[in-house]
């Protein structure tokens, strides 16, 4: 959100803009995030971690998963809902491959429905299209820090 408004102020909306379309999140409503956001609490429970030999999520114990589920909600309720989508889509997809590698079929299975509902209204591409989009991402890096460097040319105090 940081980087939208800063961007925004230099006039630079677009690349934040471009950052969510190559995210797939783009055009995602509100409400098509609140239903993703609502299946993502079951799958964070120590419960979906029978079988597992990690937790299901990215930290390390259930009070970072609590912190991360917070920190994606109050992006949606402050109406920030298309860029909640990254860190939800990041959150779901650990989830799903640990739960995939250490869990049991049961485990996996708890969240590979909801997980794969996620990804059509985030644009599955498939594998291929994974690449392509990480191709994309990567050469938006460029454009991104080109960006950057005309806001600080513009204005060096943006560093203090």
């Amino acid at each position: 959100m940081v980087a939208r408004e800063v961007l925004a102020e230099g006039g630079r909306e677009d690349l934040a803009d471009l950052l969510l379309r190559l995210a797939g999140s783009e055009t995602l409503s509100r409400a098509e995030v609140e239903e993703r956001v609502a299946e993502l609490w079951p799958p964070t429970t120590p419960q979906s971690r029978r079988g597992g030999r990690r937790w299901p999520w990215t930290g390390t114990c259930p009070r970072s998963a609590a912190l991360e589920c917070a920190a994606i909600g109050e992006l949606v309720a402050e109406g920030h809902h298309r860029e909640a989508a990254c860190p939800l889509l990041q959150l779901r997809t650990a989830v799903q491959g640990i739960l995939e590698n250490d869990g049991d079929e049961e485990g996996a299975g708890l969240v590979a429905a909801g997980y794969g509902r996620l990804l059509a209204v985030a644009g599955d591409r498939g594998r291929r299209g994974l690449r392509r989009a990480r191709e994309m991402l990567q050469a938006f890096v460029l454009d991104l820090r080109k960006g950057c460097e005309e806001l600080l040319a513009r204005n060096p105090a943006a560093l203090d």
